[in-house]
């Protein structure tokens, strides 16, 4: 994980996070599989949804869950 601070203004930081491969597509595939147990989507039964039709649907929000796991342990010390 390589993560950079820059100073825009006297008011202003700007944060670039690296993050490995592999450490986002095992968090996506929790994450999925989470979604999927717990989706009820229109022709499937409650829980029982493929997991590709769930990231489909739910593309925007299991995205954002990925992010909320992911950064939170990934940020440091900055130049790191």
């Amino acid at each position: 994980m390589k993560s950079e601070l820059k100073e825009v203004s006297p008011t202003q930081r700007e944060l670039h996070i690296t993050i490995d491969g592999a450490v986002l597509k095992d968090a996506y595939g929790r994450v999925s599989n989470k979604f999927a147990k717990q989706a009820n989507i229109p022709g499937f039964r409650k829980g029982y949804a493929p997991v590709d039709v769930v990231r489909m649907r739910f593309r925007e929000d299991i995205k954002s869950q990925v992010l909320q796991e992911v950064v939170p342990g990934q940020v440091g010390d900055p130049g790191t």
